[in-house]
């Protein structure tokens, strides 16, 4: 756990401080101090929805797969999807890096789980154009 967190849980008056005062750090493995905090400001604090599409853009594959994968989590955290997050997703889950599918499939599984997401996941995996082996890895996760 970060510092950030520990602070936040022992001290969770201060939350919105220490989301001030860490807001230019970001972090070594996989922007964790960053995505620790965007996880703190989307769990209520201002401009909470910002802070969910940054952590929704981390899980794109413009970033290695540590800072992907502690989005994603972040995101499950907050409960927090939409059809961006989807697709970055999809696209991890093809990954031959075991590391970066997982959470993604996990991702996947856990919004899926939801009535709301439900029929979104199914159509965008059903009309998935791609080889054989990806829309069995897709179709896998809906199962």
């Amino acid at each position: 756990a970060t510092v950030l967190e520990k602070l936040c849980s022992s001290f969770p008056e201060n939350t919105a401080k220490y989301c001030i005062i860490t807001s230019d750090i970001i972090g070594t493995n996989g922007r964790n101090v960053e995505i620790k905090r965007l996880e703190f400001v989307g769990n209520g604090l201002e401009n909470h929805e910002g802070a969910k599409k940054k952590l929704v853009a981390y899980t794109s594959n413009s970033y290695e797969f540590i800072t992907r994968a502690n989005a994603m989590s972040a995101l499950r955290k907050l409960n927090y999807f939409d059809e961006t997050l989807l697709n970055n997703c999809i696209n991890a889950c093809l990954s031959s890096n075991g590391r970066l599918a997982s959470p993604a499939n996990e991702t996947i599984r856990y919004f899926y789980g939801q009535a709301q997401h439900k029929k979104l996941i199914s159509d965008k995996i059903k009309s998935f154009e791609g080889k054989n082996w990806e829309k069995e890895i897709l179709n896998r996760l809906i199962q």
